[in-house]
């Protein structure tokens, strides 16, 4: 039995010797392997900012054409126009578009099983293997970080395809100007023969300039004199269209306007009775408020200031309503001027005034709480 046991021990220290030689081994590769994907997750991070999430939205170019009709001295409206830039794809030359900012899908960058949202555990297929690709696992990361590296591939070599084309569109409008320049050098050639002409006509036609320049002056003159008439005219007559106007609508409102007493409205006392007009040396300022408005009427009612009924009417109240004038404001601390009305009548007992509203005053439509002041 001793010997057994010695046995066993020895098995079993050459074991643990084992497993902790493989131990250090694992230990080993487990910083390789946690390295290698280190590096390569941050490599990954790093190329999903240099390729493009999407593509620039295709967009028509509205560049001028090239004018292919040819040079002549008959001038052309509708020159052929070369088609060159109705095929051309201005959204190639869009920089500095969205980037793959992978950092944002880490956790699915890290994720090599798919996990499942319930059990939080790698998720499992029909046949009861760990799913390894799908939304939320790094496969889905590097498959669409793939597509879109494809997808700016081929934009790029549509992007070479456009340049080629650029090019010959290019030598094409080099050798079309090179010719035009031959033209040109022909036509300044003729250019200088003729300014010697032009020299010698000019200098005869600097002589009838200057008779030209002397009958424009006197043409001017005449101008400006007969500009001032016309001026002086035309007010006239602007004058007599106003005065006509003025005729015309004075004699629209004679037309329409119904016959009213020429003295207005009188100071009426409570019974009904004439009111004697005796002047009131009041004190200025605000003596009450609209009460209400009746504009079928064309009056007001007024709820006066028993201090302004005192100063207008005496301490007891018992003197004759004066004829009065008062203004109405807008109410609010503003100065906005309502209109003037002429207090007729006042019922002493409750503060309360009637009062027409005068003809050509009102400047804002009353209401209710404006302000009454003398």
């Amino acid at each position: 039995m001793g010997k057994l046991l010695r046995v066993l021990v020895v098995i079993f220290l050459a074991l643990s010797i084992g497993s902790l030689v493989l131990g250090i081994m694992l230990f080993n590769k487990r910083e390789i392997l946690q390295g290698r994907t280190h590096k390569l997750e941050t490599s990954i991070k790093a190329l999903g900012l240099t390729v493009e999430s999407e593509a620039a939205e295709s967009r028509p170019a509205a560049y001028q054409g090239r004018d292919t009709s040819p040079c002549t001295a008959q001038p052309i409206d509708t020159p052929e126009i070369s088609t060159f830039w109705d095929t051309y794809k201005a959204h190639l030359e869009d920089q500095d578009l969205p980037k793959i900012d992978v950092s944002k899908r880490e956790d699915e960058l890290r994720s090599y099983y798919k996990i499942d949202a319930v059990t939080l555990k790698p998720a499992r297929d029909a046949r009861g293997r760990r799913i390894t690709e799908g939304p939320g696992t790094m496969q889905q990361v590097l498959d669409d970080l793939q597509a879109k590296a494809g997808a700016q591939y081929d934009r790029l070599n549509e992007t070479r395809q456009q340049l080629a084309d650029l090019r010959a569109e290019l030598v094409r409008t080099i050798e079309e100007l090179n010719g035009r320049k031959r033209d040109l050098r022909e036509a300044l050639r003729t250019i200088e023969q003729l300014r010697a002409e032009i020299a010698r006509l000019q200098e005869e036609i600097r002589g009838l300039k200057e008779q030209i320049a002397r009958l424009e002056e006197e043409k001017r003159l005449l101008q400006d004199e007969v500009a001032e008439k016309n001026r002086k005219i035309q007010e006239m007559q602007e004058q007599l269209d106003d005065k006509d106007a003025i005729i015309a609508g004075l004699e629209e409102k004679l037309a329409t306007k119904p016959v009213e007493p020429t003295r207005g409205p009188v100071p009426m006392t409570e019974e009904g009775e004439i009111a004697v007009p005796v002047r009131a040396d009041l004190p200025h300022g605000e003596k009450g408020s609209v009460a209400a408005v009746e504009a079928g009427w064309n009056f007001l009612v007024l709820d006066l200031d028993p201090k302004f009924l005192r100063d207008l009417l005496g301490e007891d109240l018992s003197q004759p309503l004066p004829a009065i004038e008062l203004f109405i404001k807008r109410a609010g601390g503003g100065q906005e001027f309502v209109t003037k009305v002429r207090l007729i009548q006042v019922r002493r007992d409750k503060n309360i005034g009637v009062a027409d509203m005068l003809p050509g005053w009102t400047q804002l439509e009353p209401r209710k709480g404006d302000v009454v002041f003398y």
